[in-house]
């Protein structure tokens, strides 16, 4: 394992969601799986790739933090992150961001 995932598993430990499945998502980026990997899998089946949805039960305080490492990384091939003209944004940062420390200082 390397650095970023053993601390973005520690995060989930401490209580932290993904960044990408906040409720409020969809204003500041789009889950894109056309031409992905996923792409293939049939629309009634797609509701189980649990990465694409957003969890209801977190209330986020933070402006949407692209580099959380709380954010899954965007592939460069194919990106699953886009922003609203379709063009790939980096997101997945590879240290906890100051955001991501402010968010934990809250809820400790």
């Amino acid at each position: 394992m390397n650095y970023r995932t053993v601390v973005h598993e520690m995060g989930h430990i401490i209580g932290l969601k993904h960044e990408h499945q906040r409720p409020d998502r969809d204003k500041f980026l789009r889950v894109n799986m056309t031409g992905s990997q996923f792409d293939k899998i049939e629309e009634k089946y797609s509701k189980f790739l649990w990465w694409t949805t957003k969890t209801r039960s977190v209330t986020y305080t933070s402006n949407y933090d692209f580099m959380s490492i709380m954010h899954y990384e965007n592939p460069r091939a194919n990106p699953w992150f886009t922003n609203f003209n379709g063009n790939r944004i980096n997101t997945g940062g590879t240290s906890i961001s100051n955001t991501d420390a402010e968010f934990v200082k809250s809820m400790y």
